[in-house]
C-alpha cells in the first residue's frame, strides 16, 4: 500500500462513518417518535394509563440520544461499556412494558428502534477504533466490517424465513439484525479494549 494513501483512506473512512452516524441519528429520532406514538395510541385505545412505558422510553433516550452534546466517538472503553449496559437495561424495560399490552405495531417499532440504536452505537465505536488504528489495521477492520455485514444480512434473512407468518418475517429479520449488531458492538469493544 502506498504510504501517502494511508491518511487519505483514514479520512475517507472517518468521513463515511460520521456521515452514517448523522443519518442514523435522524433515523433513531424518527423511530423514537414512532415508538412513543404507538405507546400513546395503545394507551388511547385501551384507556389504561401506563406511565412506566413513557418513562422507559425517556430513560432509553435520556443520556443516549445520538444528538446530545456528547460526541461518543471519542469515548473510552469504560464509557462505551457503561452506555451499552445502561441501554441494555432500558431496552429490557421497554420490552417488559410492551408485553403488558402487545401489538404488532408496537413490537415492530420497538425492534426497529432497538436496531437503529445499536447501529448508531456500533458506528460510533467503529469510528473511534478506526481513528486510533494504523492505515493497514484500519483497512483490515473495514474489510472485516464489510464481511460481518454480509453475514448479518444472511443470518437475518434466514431468521425471517423461519417465521410462520409472512407478517412476522419483517419483525424476525429486524430482531435478528438488532441482536447481531449488539453482539458485534460488544465484540469490537472487547477486541479493541486496550486501544480505547
Amino acid at each position: 500500500m502506498d504510504i501517502r494513501r494511508g491518511p487519505k483512506l483514514i479520512a475517507v473512512l472517518l468521513f463515511t462513518g460520521i456521515l452514517i452516524t448523522g443519518m442514523t441519528s435522524l433515523i433513531v429520532n424518527k423511530e423514537r417518535n414512532r415508538y412513543r406514538s404507538s405507546l400513546k395510541d395503545e394507551e388511547n385505545s385501551t384507556s389504561v394509563s401506563s406511565p412506566e412505558k413513557t418513562e422507559n422510553a425517556d430513560k432509553f433516550n435520556e443520556d443516549y440520544s445520538v444528538g446530545n452534546s456528547t460526541d461518543v466517538r471519542f469515548g473510552t472503553y469504560d464509557d462505551f461499556l457503561k452506555k451499552f449496559r445502561d441501554v441494555d437495561a432500558a431496552i429490557e424495560g421497554m420490552k417488559e412494558d410492551s408485553k403488558k399490552n402487545p401489538s404488532d405495531t408496537a413490537q415492530k417499532t420497538l425492534a426497529s428502534a432497538e436496531l437503529k440504536y445499536w447501529e448508531t452505537q456500533l458506528s460510533s465505536l467503529y469510528n473511534t477504533i478506526l481513528s486510533k488504528l494504523s492505515s493497514e489495521d484500519a483497512a483490515a477492520l473495514a474489510k472485516d466490517e464489510l464481511d460481518w455485514k454480509k453475514r448479518k444480512d444472511t443470518d437475518s434473512a434466514a431468521a425471517a424465513s423461519k417465521s410462520a407468518k409472512t407478517a412476522d418475517e419483517s419483525l424476525a429479520y429486524t430482531e435478528k439484525e438488532s441482536s447481531l449488531t449488539r453482539e458485534r458492538a460488544y465484540e469490537l469493544l472487547e477486541k479493541y479494549k486496550s486501544g480505547l
